[in-house]
């Protein structure tokens, strides 16, 4: 059994190259007489290979993707059908790519102020959810938390009757 020990910063680099060059992760903890969790400690996780060979990070279009997620145009979750990854893999992805979900971004107060004008000035609930991407459940809930008076559904300010 290998030792369970550390490898030095000049042996993760080696580590590293030796793996880019088509050892094995194996094979390299034999090298460095550690243990294959070690050697993986050492290795990125979008640079590692499957037992196949292939790297395990997909390459996505996230200047495509972003605006999508962001406008409220498409979900996570049917972004990532689309782009065949799961959709905790988007998600991280938009995440480290700076993206805003539609709720953070409407639940900053500029979003909020824009949300309730447009409300008051005769939006309905289903109309906001359809522009801006969250659920109308969470956008009513969203205006109620900022004390704006939910109107009776199917009732609109601003219209004569």
């Amino acid at each position: 059994m290998p030792a369970h020990r550390a490898l030095t910063a000049k042996q993760e680099r080696e580590v590293r190259a030796l793996y880019a060059h088509g050892l094995s992760s194996t094979e390299l903890a034999e090298r460095y007489s550690v243990t294959h969790k070690t050697i993986l400690k050492a290795i990125p996780q979008n640079e590692r290979r499957t037992s196949g060979g292939s790297t395990l990070r997909k390459d996505l279009p996230m200047d495509e993707i972003v605006p999508r997620y962001e406008s409220g145009e498409s979900s996570a979750a049917v972004l990532a059908d689309e782009y065949g990854v799961s959709a905790t893999t988007l998600k991280r992805r938009l995440q480290d790519a700076g993206a805003m979900s539609p709720l953070a971004r409407i639940s900053t107060p500029q979003g909020i102020r824009a949300l309730a004008q447009e409300y008051d000035n005769g939006a309905t609930l289903d109309s906001l959810s359809a522009r801006y991407g969250p659920s109308r459940l969470k956008i009513k809930r969203l205006l109620e938390e900022n004390g704006v008076t939910i109107r009776r559904r199917g009732s609109r300010s601003g219209r004569s009757r």
